[in-house]
């Protein structure tokens, strides 16, 4: 009987998973809504509903902000109040990589964003994107935040 039991917690389990996997939902669904969030995140004029999970799992500093204080979810991104637009996409390209729109307008603000909250996986596409797209003209333009210096260190 215990082995029944094990063997129907497993298939129902197998279900499940290939459920998830098949489910039609992509994971930034999931984003900006608060039924399935626990973190609201500030700029000057919008509120972002997050996942914890979601921050944890793909910033060193989010999470120890998040273990830091369990019952603090307000969270105010300081260093980022007046970027709106860049922080929808950053916040949802945290759900899901393929949604992280570069270009060289916004390649500043994205890059700011994951060395503050140490994405490295955002870093890593940054620096790939510049790789694409310095040359002489551009090279202003991407160093806005004194970054250069640090991100030809990266590059070598």
């Amino acid at each position: 009987s215990a082995t029944n039991s094990s063997s129907f917690k497993l298939s129902y389990y197998n279900e499940y998973k290939s459920y998830l996997r098949n489910m039609a939902v992509e994971p930034s669904y999931f984003y900006n809504k608060s039924i399935f969030s626990d973190v609201r995140l500030y700029t000057k004029e919008r509120k972002y509903y997050v996942n914890s999970v979601i921050l944890a799992q793909n910033s060193p500093v989010f999470l120890r902000m998040l273990e830091d204080d369990e019952k603090q979810r307000d969270l105010f991104l300081v260093n980022f109040l007046d970027f709106e637009d860049e922080m929808d996409m950053v916040l949802r390209s945290l759900y899901d990589k393929n949604l992280l729109d570069m270009n060289l307008e916004n390649v500043n603000i994205v890059l700011k964003f994951s060395l503050t909250y140490k994405v490295k996986w955002m870093t890593d596409l940054v620096l790939e994107f510049i790789k694409e797209k310095l040359t002489f003209e551009t090279v202003f333009q991407i160093s806005i935040f004194g970054k250069l210096p640090y991100l030809y260190s990266l590059l070598l």
